[in-house]
């Protein structure tokens, strides 16, 4: 591996990358969203995304910043 981010409990379902390719998006089966600097190796933010049992999708909404989560 070229490049290792813990901070996952459970199974990365789904992940995004922004504009520039500095930050990752993950959406796990522990139902959390994170926001991860790869470089840095760090989970810098985190948040309950779904509580539902259904498996969710995260995208960077382009050169906006902003994410989206279904």
């Amino acid at each position: 591996a070229i490049c290792t981010v813990g901070g996952h409990t459970d199974i990365i379902q789904t992940a995004g990358w922004n504009y520039d390719g500095s930050l990752m998006v993950t959406g796990s089966k522990d139902k959390k969203m994170r926001v991860v600097d790869p470089r840095a190796g760090k989970v810098i933010s985190e948040v309950v995304a779904h509580e539902g049992s259904k498996g969710s999708r995260v995208v960077f909404l382009g050169r906006t910043g902003r994410i989206a989560s279904v």
